[in-house]
């Protein structure tokens, strides 16, 4: 994002909705289970869209994200989560509701300037059994806002979301602006690509 123009940049974030990027997350590939030809055909385009670099990269960041989180929170060690931007949130919720399941309650805060995607979360959140209490949203700019929240009492920040939108020359400074002795994990990292045309 750092070097393109107002006009792609609305139209480069208009496309990553919510929606989409759960689609590419939950994408069933293959044909074997469609019955006609048609439907065959149609299943082999959608697993040609959906095998781009980019939607093969959110799939893998997504999948690393949830495993480092799952281990993090299993391991007992952190109490408190945080996720800036959260967007969907899927990630996060899916990592907090196998740590619930094990019996290990996390205070989760999700933030985010989107209405649309606490929808999302919250309709993830109430489907995890226990801890409805333990869960806060907060509708806000965290980058412009990053001095209130750096002082909650949060053991782990969760980054991934808010990343691609930090130009690279304000990025060091705003992960600086997080230090905070009560932090025990600090995820963060840009789209995986894969290598090479194959």
């Amino acid at each position: 994002f750092d070097k393109l123009s107002p006009q792609l940049k609305q139209f480069k974030m208009g496309r990553a909705t919510h929606e989409a990027v759960g689609q590419i997350y939950h994408h069933s590939y293959g044909i074997l289970n469609k019955d006609t030809l048609t439907e065959k055909f149609e299943a082999l385009f959608a697993d040609l869209t959906f095998n781009t670099d980019h939607a093969l990269g959110l799939i893998g960041r997504y999948l690393i994200v949830k495993k480092i989180l799952e281990n993090a929170l299993l391991s007992g060690k952190i109490a408190s989560m945080a996720s800036l931007a959260c967007g969907a949130g899927e990630a996060v919720t899916s990592a907090v509701a196998k740590a619930r399941g094990n019996g290990i309650n996390v205070k989760t805060a999700f933030f985010d300037i989107n209405t649309k995607a606490f929808e999302i979360v919250e309709k993830q959140l109430l489907s995890i059994p226990g801890g409805d209490n333990d869960n806060v949203l907060y509708l806000t700019n965290v980058i412009k806002n990053r001095e209130w929240f750096s002082v909650l009492p949060i053991e782990a920040l969760e980054l991934v979301g808010i990343i691609d939108y930090i130009p690279d020359s304000r990025l060091v400074d705003f992960l600086r602006s997080l230090k905070n002795p009560r932090l025990k994990l600090l995820l963060s990292c840009n789209i995986l690509r894969k290598s090479g045309i194959i």
